[in-house]
């Protein structure tokens, strides 16, 4: 009488057809067509049901969303964004699982993917408050397009697979986040605010202005705006790439300790942009970290730490004049360490990183070798320097989720000669300057510090927060225009995850 039926649907027929002998009726209650309605029934279900493509592998749906509301000031103007996508944490969703290959060894699989929608915290500038579309020339005229109606841009964040073996540690290939300097290490569950490991996350198109008259001749009439933002100052330990396609290897757990490597890019030089008529943005070569992490307790004292190094060689870049001579390709390093302390019982935690990173600049050389713009010497690469300290105290005070209270400064130097040599992130503004080179001597130093609170909600598994950060401004270009002025960033939203 079933025989009609596919498989995959026969329990779902046999358990409907055991409730309607089990209620005491007869097939000639139900009439005479009542097992073709049921096979119809289920040939629905089956084409409206979401399936695994494997009965091997695990499948798991997960994501979050984060949502944010944004308001600066910047001592002379201020405004507010409604509703924009939180880039400290933010929204995505993912699929991920494994199959066990045997007691030491399963196999696996993530996928991680968001929308760069149009409303991004950290596109927020002076010249982008109206949120709509527009050039992508970093300008007063033509803020870049992101932070409007462009809500088609998928990114891919992470696509890997994976063999993990109990004993010989963790192999992945695809992409995926890259191993080096782990910037803060987050024990006190604040990353969701506006106090993230980056300073650039939130309003970091803003830039600093003074009282004086106009400094950037590039941007004449448009205010007393200097060529310093939040982006490309600040962040010294968080300029090379995050996420990169290659290989990673991750030792197991030996005493509290693991060692991670990666190697991604290019395996060698490609051998483009030799010549002075580059002026795109071209390939890369290899880029690699190694990785060493620390995690224990000792007497309720939970301690987390990690020390990185990352590299890049050969990473192209033009965009400059190509009157200038030769491109170069600049070599970028990045240094770090981080550490972490909470008290169980108290809830005090403590929590900060320190980073160094070198560029070598990607400008142009002459026939003797010196980097030179507008027939301007530079240096052939910066350092920035860049210490964060964060501290406060986390508790279930309420017995809804623990509640987080903090209070953090950083300090950058240096962070405009190796960021605002990129002709990215805001230096378009200056980068036409005509007769002399604007970066030469550009010394920065950037102040910040800020506190706020996290409420996690542990039955909705969400986060509500809110957070302010406090920048300051000094450099060679401030002092002669009178004074950078501070600017204020105050966030408020929620996370939510699935």
């Amino acid at each position: 009488m079933f025989g009609g039926l596919k498989k995959s649907g026969s329990r779902l027929a046999l358990v409907a057809a055991a409730t309607v002998l089990s209620t005491g009726a007869y097939a000639a209650d139900l009439g005479g067509d009542c097992c073709a309605d049921l096979e119809e029934r289920v040939a629905e279900l089956e084409a409206t049901t979401a399936r695994k493509g494997t009965r091997k592998t695990s499948l798991e749906i997960w994501g979050q969303v984060n949502k944010v509301i944004v308001a600066w000031n910047d001592s002379i103007n201020k405004n507010t964004a409604l509703g924009v996508d939180n880039v400290a944490q933010s929204s995505r969703f993912g699929f991920r699982g494994n199959a066990k290959v045997n007691s030491d060894l399963k196999a696996g699989y993530s996928i991680v993917v968001e929308w760069a929608t149009g409303g991004r915290s950290t596109n927020i500038s002076q010249f982008r408050d109206k949120q709509a579309a527009s050039a992508t020339l970093n300008t007063v005229a033509n803020p870049p397009n992101g932070f409007g109606a462009n809500d088609a841009a998928i990114t891919m964040r992470e696509a890997v697979w994976y063999l993990d073996s109990k004993s010989l540690g963790k192999l992945s290939v695809g992409r995926t986040d890259n191993n080096g300097p782990t910037a803060l290490i987050d024990v006190g569950g604040i990353a969701l605010t506006v106090a993230s490991k980056s300073m650039s996350y939130l309003a970091g198109g803003l830039l600093f202005r003074t009282n004086a008259a106009q400094v950037n001749p590039a941007a004449a009439g448009t205010g007393n705006f200097t060529r310093y933002s939040l982006s490309n100052s600040a962040d010294a330990g968080n300029d090379l790439s995050p996420r990169v396609n290659g290989v990673f290897y991750e030792t197991p757990v030996l005493a509290g300790f693991t060692f991670a490597a990666s190697y991604g890019g290019s395996i060698k030089d490609d051998g483009i942009c030799a010549n002075p008529t580059c002026t795109a943005l071209e390939g890369y070569g290899p880029i690699w970290g190694v990785l060493l992490k620390y995690a224990g307790e000792f007497n309720g004292l939970k301690i987390a730490a990690s020390v990185g190094h990352e590299d890049e060689s050969d990473s192209v870049q033009g965009g400059m004049p190509a009157t200038n001579g030769t491109s170069i390709r600049p070599h970028t390093v990045n240094n770090g360490v981080a550490l972490s302390m909470i008290h169980t019982s108290s809830g005090l935690f403590a929590q900060g990183q320190y980073n160094e990173f070198t560029r070598g600049h990607d400008l142009f050389s002459t026939a003797g070798g010196a980097s030179v713009y507008n027939g301007t010497t530079i240096p052939t690469k910066d350092t920035a320097r860049q210490l964060q300290i964060q501290a406060g105290i986390a508790k279930n005070w309420f017995g809804i989720g623990r509640t987080s209270l903090y209070g953090e400064w950083a300090r950058n130097t240096n962070g405009f000669n190796t960021h605002g040599l990129t002709g990215n992130n805001g230096d378009a503004l200056v980068s036409g300057v005509a007769g002399g080179n604007p970066y030469v001597g550009d010394n920065t130093t950037l102040k910040m510090w800020g506190l706020g609170v996290n409420q996690a909600i542990d039955a909705a598994a969400m986060d509500v927060f809110a957070g302010y950060r406090n920048f300051s401004m000094t450099s060679d270009n401030c002092t002669t225009a009178g004074g950078c002025k501070d600017i204020g960033i105050f966030v408020a939203g929620s996370r939510i995850k699935f």
